[in-house]
């Protein structure tokens, strides 16, 4: 029992001293923060209708009562749709008031619906010594594509589409060429060789046709006169030697 009673008053101590702690830190945190009477605050853009790749405006505006040089703990929203580009702050003062304005460039890439969370400012109420956080109002805006993606993109679409026209053309001349030499091959292979023309017989001598054939060797041709000449001498000579050879 006196275990329990003793971790019972441990919790109580250990609350106990969490709540000074905390009562300790909120007029710390309070009198870090401005003292404002903010009057409005508001949260705006240039176009509801914002083009692709076509900058545009973000503007908050922040009045207040009182006379400030600047203004502390606002904070944008987090603009993870948009490319950030650059921001202006303009403070313009009154003899009773001061007006902030913050102007923030940004570009959107992507068409489509782009919701935008609220700006927050944190500051001590004058009206009544509080510490509060304010919120402007939400955006949604619209991007939609503008005249330059619209080239770029049917620029693009006519590049890719000249690719694939070019990439069918090229493999259809492919297979013209393999189906053709295919065709070649199949033609040659089924080639069969003409028969050879027969030559006609010479035409017969006129008057042949009463003439008959030879039996045996054709006579020799008759001789010239020197040819005729020369065989006489040499019959003539056989026969006187063959004479004296009787006689003998």
């Amino acid at each position: 029992m006196a275990r329990r009673a003793l971790a019972r008053l441990a919790l109580v101590a250990v609350a106990l001293i969490g709540a000074a702690l905390l009562g300790a830190a909120r007029p710390a945190d309070a009198q870090t923060l401005q003292r404002l009477t903010v009057q409005s605050f508001t949260l705006t853009a240039d176009t509801s209708q914002p083009r692709v790749d076509e900058p545009f405006h973000i503007v908050v505006t922040l009045h207040v009562l009182e006379h400030v040089t600047e203004v502390d703990n606002l904070e944008l929203p987090m603009l993870a749709q948009l490319e950030l580009l650059g921001d202006e702050r303009q403070i313009v003062t009154g003899p009773r008031d001061t007006q902030y304005r913050e102007v923030v460039t940004v570009v959107a890439h992507a068409a489509g619906t782009i919701p935008i969370a609220p700006a927050t400012l944190q500051a001590v109420d004058a009206r009544d010594s509080k510490a509060k956080q304010w919120f402007t109002n939400p955006l949604v805006l619209r991007a939609g594509v503008g005249a330059g993606q619209i080239f770029r993109d049917g620029g693009s679409a006519l590049i890719s589409g000249a690719i694939i026209l070019f990439r069918i053309v090229l493999i259809l001349v492919v297979v013209g060429c393999i189906v053709l030499v295919g065709i070649v091959l199949v033609r040659r292979a089924n080639r069969v060789p003409l028969p050879e023309p027969q030559r006609e017989p010479p035409p017969e001598p006129p008057g042949g046709s009463g003439m008959t054939p030879l039996d045996g060797p054709l006579p020799p041709p008759p001789l010239q006169p020197a040819a005729k000449a020369i065989a006489k001498t040499a019959n003539g000579n056989g026969v006187r030697s063959e004479r004296n050879t009787c006689t003998k």
